[in-house]
């Protein structure tokens, strides 16, 4: 038997051999004419169109350039050609989009008597790390001075990045090598240019991508492959400072905050590889259990539903704050609230510059009982729910009876981590407990281990932000600088736990809180233009 499976090697070797050295013959002739170089195009892995336009040139002004980022006109950004005035761009999702860049120019200008700012934002809500660095090698040609960069929560939040992360997750190592090496052949990208020659005609005008939905394979994402994503973001991230660095330009690198009191994504499969089917029962039954045994009080708005089947993210937790009202919606709201009547809940008094409350008129960016809340007249129901469930957790005085209540909960979540120890949902609860029970440094851990096992995250995570951290670490250079945002949000925040006095939901900064952030941004900014140019 032996010795016919070795002569069948053997002719399967002889047979394939011709074509291995044809294909051997071909990819070293391509590589002479230097024909289909690899990274011309997008991998085999598709995410995004790399060739697709998100800059065009200014039809009206010449230098100028027109941003085609957005569904809908109006929200479209024109920069104006390059003048004297040192250019800071930012990119990132929404939460960049929303950083106010006339109050950042003015507070450079201020800081920098030598010379004028201008402030370009590139922000785009949903955008990932993989169209921020699309984006990017575009935007160099608005010749910034410097580049500050905050990216991380929307790793999970479009179903066209990198689409076959999730299956190379599942690949065995070989398949994955075997991926890869197709993805650097020429050959292969010469057969992919003759059937989609549109991709690699960079004189088409093509607008990029629609935003797309979540995709719904993220609901049974196991945490091996939660865990290829956050290798895609270094890998986007490192190409993000490159192209910055290599074109002599500024780096401000930044973590990001996000709100500890928002529990994590939950997905279908609430028990991770490995686990038996009794085992599930028994998780999903303690689960449930200890749902149920946590007052409702300290949880409505955070872990409503007892059912872990039914437990999620609910409305509650990203409530109508009345921030992306329109002008004549906000005038509307203010002549007749729609919670009229109801009290501002107390939270926790912030320290550092965030407890320094800016002066500002603006409806949207009030700050009231040391929170950087909009105008309660512009908040809906929803808000004063979720608002007194912080308030309770807050003042951290359960009864008698609500403490046996809380130490039993707390119990079950332990002997449900017994049977899966990274189950987000379990480290979630039980960080909740231990933190009405005064528990504050293990509170601050089971928060911390409950978004690292997020398996879908919509928010900076433990890898996101220590992958900066690392980045900006090794890029010790001239021109680049680092802002510890989750630091010092989490220096500035009672028990060191970022909650709603700043977020209004799990990733979005409040408005009051994003202008005391822009000055911790202007010293790093100044010093990546000044360490890239000099004065």
């Amino acid at each position: 038997m032996l010795i016919k499976v070795g002569r069948f090697l053997r002719c399967l070797v002889l047979a394939l051999l011709p074509v291995a050295v044809l294909a051997v013959g071909v990819e070293l002739a391509l590589m002479a004419l230097d024909v289909g170089e690899p990274g011309q195009r997008l991998n085999m892995s598709r995410g995004f169109d790399r060739s697709a336009r998100y800059l065009v040139p200014d039809s009206e002004t010449p230098g100028g350039w027109h941003t085609q980022m957005f569904e809908v006109e109006h929200l479209e950004i024109t920069v104006p050609p390059k003048s004297d005035r040192r250019r800071l761009v930012m990119v990132g999702g929404s939460n960049t989009q929303g950083f106010p860049s006339n109050a950042l120019a003015q507070k450079l200008d201020a800081a920098d008597p030598d010379h004028t700012w201008e402030v370009v934002n590139l922000g785009r809500s949903g955008y990932g790390s993989e169209r921020v660095s699309i984006l990017l090698d575009q935007a160099i040609d608005l010749e910034p001075d410097v580049v500050l960069v905050y990216t991380g929560h929307n790793e999970f939040m479009e179903v066209g990045f990198r689409k076959s992360l999730a299956a190379q997750g599942a690949l065995s190592t070989f398949g994955r090598a075997a991926q890869g090496l197709g993805d650097h052949l020429r050959v292969m990208n010469v057969l992919m240019d003759a059937f989609e020659p549109e991709l690699t005609d960079r004189s088409v005008d093509r607008r990029p991508e629609l935003r797309q939905k979540r995709a719904k394979t993220f609901d049974y994402l196991t945490y091996t492959e939660t865990r290829t994503f956050y290798e895609a973001y270094a890998s986007n991230l490192q190409k993000i400072a490159e192209t910055v660095l290599d074109a002599g330009v500024g780096l401000v690198l930044c973590t990001l905050a996000s709100n500890e009191f928002v529990g994590p994504y939950t997905p279908k499969r609430l028990v991770n590889e490995g686990a038996t089917l009794e085992e599930s029962k028994q998780f999903k039954k303690l689960l449930k259990a200890a749902g149920k045994a946590i007052p409702a009080r300290f949880r409505l708005g955070l872990l409503d539903r007892a059912d872990p089947n039914e437990l999620r993210r609910i409305t509650l937790s990203q409530p109508d704050w009345g921030i992306t009202l329109r002008p004549e919606e906000i005038e509307a709201r203010l002549a007749s609230p729609p919670a009229a009547g109801r009290t501002v809940p107390t939270l926790r008094r912030l320290g550092g510059p965030l407890g320094k409350l800016p002066e500002t008129n603006d409806p949207k960016a009030t700050s009231i009982a040391g929170a950087h809340w909009p105008d309660p007249s512009l908040w809906m129901n929803k808000v004063f729910d979720l608002l007194e469930t912080m308030e309770a957790l807050h003042e951290r005085e359960p009864t008698s009876k609500e403490l046996a209540a809380l130490r039993r909960a707390d119990s079950l979540f332990g002997q449900a981590l017994e049977i899966a120890p990274d189950a987000p949902r379990a480290l979630f609860g039980r960080g909740l407990c231990a933190y009405v029970l005064g528990e504050d440094a293990r509170a601050r851990k089971l928060f911390t281990e409950a978004v690292r096992y997020d398996r879908a995250p919509h928010r900076a995570t433990g890898p996101i932000n220590n992958t900066v951290r690392e980045l900006a670490d090794t890029l010790s250079v001239d021109g680049v600088t680092f802002v510890d945002v989750e630091a010092l949000f989490r220096a500035r925040s009672p028990s060191g736990l970022v909650g709603y006095e700043i977020m209004t939901d799990v990733c979005h900064i409040q408005p009051g809180a994003r202008l005391p952030l822009m000055d911790d941004f202007v010293p790093a900014i100044l010093s990546a233009a000044y360490r890239t140019n000099g004065r």
